[in-house]
């Protein structure tokens, strides 16, 4: 199933057409703010993914665009994960308790500064910057 999902995935990705999300980007005196949105699905990779499962969260952004090419932003990004069996199996082992259950926040916040070239069909960003990043933990039963 996993692999035909991710040939479907690069399917779709080959198949399509350039798209527009950001065109015609001219900043002028009405334009000079700029946003960002996104709901964000994780999968952990190793080694992390012996440990938590899928998780969900979200990211927003706003900024200002200094000229066309220069922008400062600020981010806050939250996620929650989910634990695996096996991470959480000494837990309960230790509590003698099977019910016991868990999950991790991850929250960061950042400020950034971008570079950006943008032509008619492509375009290139680089992003530094620097942020404070929180991790909790907790157990339920």
């Amino acid at each position: 199933m996993r692999s035909l999902f991710i040939l479907g995935a690069m399917i779709a990705m080959l198949a399509a057409t350039t798209l527009f999300a950001q065109d015609d980007y001219e900043p002028g005196p009405d334009n000079k703010l700029n946003s960002n949105l996104g709901f964000a699905m994780s999968s952990p990779v190793n080694p992390m993914a012996r440990v938590t499962h899928f998780g969900w969260g979200f990211t927003y952004g706003a900024g200002y665009n200094l000229s066309r090419h220069h922008s400062l932003i600020g981010e806050v990004m939250w996620n929650r994960l989910y634990p695996t069996t096996q991470a959480l199996a000494p837990i309960r082992v230790a509590l003698n308790d099977r019910s016991i259950d868990g999950h991790g926040n991850l929250l960061g916040l950042t400020g950034n500064y971008r570079l950006q070239f943008q032509g008619k069909v492509m375009g290139a960003y680089f992003v530094v910057g620097a942020g404070m990043y929180y991790r909790d933990a907790s157990l339920s039963k």
